[in-house]
């Protein structure tokens, strides 16, 4: 083994080697696409997602109100093959992905587009002191 200059480098590769299928079966999630028709997938079991529907702003006046003195939560959502501008109650928030983004609890509108193609739309509730994992798939 003439070529390998480095005596730790045949066990540092064959360790590699090893750890690389293992780490990719050790979270059977990120194997998975989400499969929602609404390509919008939610990974926390109290939030609800409604595909498709959107709130009037004077329903979301009132939902504002009412979880104001609610615990807030942190929202992550992540995009599977492209990138998207996430809106929450029809205000641009950021370019996704999102990482801790607190939201109030409640319901809220949520849009997820790049440019004017729109990704998933609908109402997403929100538990509160939670952290709420959220897909959207990119056609």
């Amino acid at each position: 083994m003439r070529h390998l200059k480095h005596p730790r480098a045949l066990p540092l590769l064959a360790a590699l080697a090893l750890t690389l299928p293992l780490g990719l079966t050790l979270h059977p999630r990120d194997a998975q696409a989400c499969e929602d028709e609404s390509r919008l997938c939610v990974d926390t079991a109290n939030a609800k997602w409604e595909p498709d529907k959107t709130m009037s702003q004077s329903a979301l006046k009132r939902e504002r109100k009412k979880n104001k003195s609610k615990p807030t939560s942190n929202l992550h959502l992540t995009i599977e093959g492209g990138r998207a501008s996430v809106f929450l109650d029809g205000r641009y928030v950021d370019t996704a992905p999102l990482k801790s983004y607190e939201i109030e609890a409640g319901k809220h509108d949520i849009q997820v587009r790049d440019g004017d193609i729109i990704l998933a739309e609908g109402v997403l509730r929100i538990p509160s002191k939670t952290d709420v994992r959220i897909t959207v798939v990119h056609p």
